[in-house]
């Protein structure tokens, strides 16, 4: 397996050990050896192969990170036999990912049931095909269930960065002077800032304003109150793909591009609750 290791520094929590599990509990038993390699940015920049593939001692690969799809071509054309943990859409790969548009359902489901009918999406200032699918899943049930009869706001932040969502969250009660019933974040990091800054502004999470994130990384128990959340079935994504991947190397799947979405589940959670009527 392969992960591209700017995924775990800058978007902290994630478990990715999860996939791992899944995995080698498949590789096991069908009398293969997991190891384990990261890409660096150098690495993907200047189109380098890591050591374990140019020296012969993998069959198949298993990309996990984040999909540079030049780098990805490359990669794939020096190892034919790889599944990727994600969307590579260009590509014909097999992949295997959640369902993250029957995720951004869940939350407007969820979020609808408990009466709120304002909300603010926080999301990414960059192009992000992951967060683009939850947040179309988001408004697009919304949509179906209001009748267009609710306000989305949709704020942007650098998901990067450590306090990315929290200067965003401010900046538009400073601006507009109210602020939503409902905070959706894309993913967990983004959501849990905006939990964070809201309780330093004094507005009381959830009496006040719901928050609810994406991707249930550890840090969601720890903060006060604990972080709804939509959670990504990681050790089964994980079996999918090295089911897969020996599917692959025996000649089983001769069909190179598929994608499986996994469905998620939602984790309710005390920072959420309904409104009062």
């Amino acid at each position: 397996m392969y992960t591209d290791y700017m995924s775990e520094k800058n978007l902290p929590g994630i478990n990715y050990f999860d996939y791992l599990r899944g995995m080698q509990s498949v590789v096991q038993e069908n009398g293969y050896q997991l190891l384990i390699d990261t890409i660096t940015p150098r690495q993907i920049a200047e189109r380098q192969l890591p050591s374990m593939l140019t020296k012969g001692y993998v069959e198949g690969i298993i990309y996990n990170g984040l999909v540079n799809i030049d780098y990805l071509t490359f990669f794939v054309e020096k190892c034919p036999n790889t599944v990727v943990l994600g969307r590579a859409d260009d590509l014909k790969l097999q992949q295997v990912e959640t369902d993250n548009y029957y995720g951004g359902e869940l939350v407007a489901e969820y979020l609808w049931k408990l009466g709120h009918r304002h909300f603010a999406i926080m999301s990414g200032v960059k192009k992000n095909v992951v967060l683009a699918q939850r947040q179309t899943g988001f408004e697009e049930t919304l949509a179906r269930l209001s009748g267009g009869d609710c306000r989305i706001d949709v704020l942007r932040a650098d998901y990067w960065k450590m306090d990315g969502g929290s200067r965003e969250i401010a900046a538009f009660w400073q601006k507009s002077g109210t602020l939503p019933t409902a905070v959706f974040g894309l993913n967990d990091h983004l959501a849990l800032n905006v939990l964070i800054k809201l309780k330093e502004m004094g507005v009381k999470v959830p009496e006040t304003v719901s928050v609810i994130g994406f991707d249930n990384v550890d840090k969601g128990t720890v903060v006060t109150p604990h972080l709804s959340t939509i959670s990504i079935p990681r050790v089964e994504i994980g079996q999918l793909a090295a089911e897969k991947m020996i599917a692959l190397l025996s000649g089983r799947i001769t069909q190179k591009h598929e994608i499986s979405l996994l469905k998620p589940t939602l984790i309710k959670r005390n920072s959420c609750r309904a409104l009062m009527v």
